[in-house]
């Protein structure tokens, strides 16, 4: 029996190391991402709020929108929506969500890449009817992200 402490085989420190760069890659990718709230609509009688989130995954990629629904207060969030390269106009990313009645939320866009929207949701104990309402353009709305308008942009960039 040697005094020598153990030590890893040369084969098991590659592997590791492998792990460890995959680690890494994947904090710095996750740091890419940003998932922002662009807007909010409260149902009329004010139990229901609606989220939208902008999810920017960077240069390579388009736009991605969430809709969630939630109560105020506790927040229990329900994802009823997802889209991907939404578009409102010709030159704004993302969509428009009304409430046309306390247990409706319209989701109004122009066009998406791809979108899935359920039909309903159970939200504290109220039943919530989502409904797509495509090809409806927002001519209002200012060109670029929903996020990149909130945050501000030269009045002369329209």
């Amino acid at each position: 029996m040697t005094d020598e402490p153990y030590r890893f085989s040369d084969e098991g420190c590659f592997p590791l190391s492998i792990l460890g760069v995959i680690f890494l890659l994947t904090l710095l990718l996750d740091s890419c991402v940003s998932r922002e709230v662009v807007a909010r609509a409260y149902s009329p009688d004010g139990k229901v709020v609606a989220r939208l989130y902008e999810i920017n995954g960077g240069a390579s990629t388009d736009l991605a929108y969430t809709v969630q629904l939630s109560r105020p207060w506790p927040r229990w969030d329900h994802q009823v929506a997802d889209f991907y390269g939404v578009v409102r106009n010709d030159c704004a990313y993302g969509l428009d969500m009304k409430w046309t009645d306390k247990a409706t939320l319209e989701l109004r866009y122009l066009e998406a890449k791809s979108s899935y929207v359920e039909q309903s949701a159970q939200v504290g104990g109220e039943a919530i009817r989502i409904v797509p309402k495509p090809h409806t353009t927002s001519p209002d709305a200012l060109c670029g992200s929903m996020l990149y308008n909130l945050q501000g942009r030269p009045h002369d960039a329209r």
